[in-house]
């Protein structure tokens, strides 16, 4: 997923992330993760912070990031 810079702010990206997350967790899903870029000063990186993803682990020029969902 991503944003235009000119669209960020306005709550479309949170709510299609939420959107995601609530239908993975329907599923049956307990954890899902992500890649992103490995550098924490790109917006993406506070994006998914700020929606609760934590950091998991760098690897192969990625940052993994995971959620838990159904504890």
């Amino acid at each position: 997923m991503a944003m235009l810079p000119s669209h960020e702010g306005i709550g479309i990206g949170g709510k299609l992330l939420c959107e995601v997350e609530n239908w993975l967790k329907s599923e049956g899903c307990k954890r899902i993760w992500l890649t992103t870029d490995t550098n924490p000063k790109l917006r993406a990186y506070g994006f998914y912070r700020k929606q609760g993803w934590d950091d998991w682990k760098i690897e192969h020029g990625l940052r993994y990031m995971a959620k838990v969902l159904i504890e």
